[in-house]
């Protein structure tokens, strides 16, 4: 069968033809949208279980020299100096919270942490 258009005006034609590309337009447009936002969601989850991936134990754990938590505390007092005294250096030792003193400008102690501990160390 074939349609004849010769009835339909000029108009008609092109209003029939716009209304068909908006619709074809729109249809295009949400599908570009549902697949960035497909894409968006593949990306967030690859990079979620890149995060999470965990390394398998073997020998090489041995060289794994981290800390087992973020806090690290001192093991021991490595050394006092300077032009005044340290009042209760001991008490730097281990998770005490407790303070110690140094009496005159020029004074200081070394910690020992037991391990490396960087980059960052802070006092409270």
């Amino acid at each position: 069968m074939i349609l004849n258009w010769s009835w339909v005006s000029y108009a008609a034609r092109r209003m029939l033809w716009y209304k068909f590309a908006m619709r074809l337009e729109l249809s295009l447009w949400l599908w570009l949208e549902i697949m960035f936002l497909i894409s968006r969601l593949v990306f967030v989850l690859w990079s979620t279980g890149l995060c999470l991936a965990v390394a398998p134990n073997g020998p090489w754990d041995k060289f794994n020299l981290a800390p087992k938590s973020r806090t690290v505390y001192p093991t021991a007092i490595h050394s006092t100096s300077g032009f005044g005294d340290v009042a209760d250096g001991e008490t730097l030792v281990g998770d005490t919270g407790k303070v110690a003193t140094l009496t005159k400008n020029g004074t200081w102690i070394a910690l020992d942490f037991g391990t490396e501990v960087g980059p960052l160390t802070s006092f409270i």
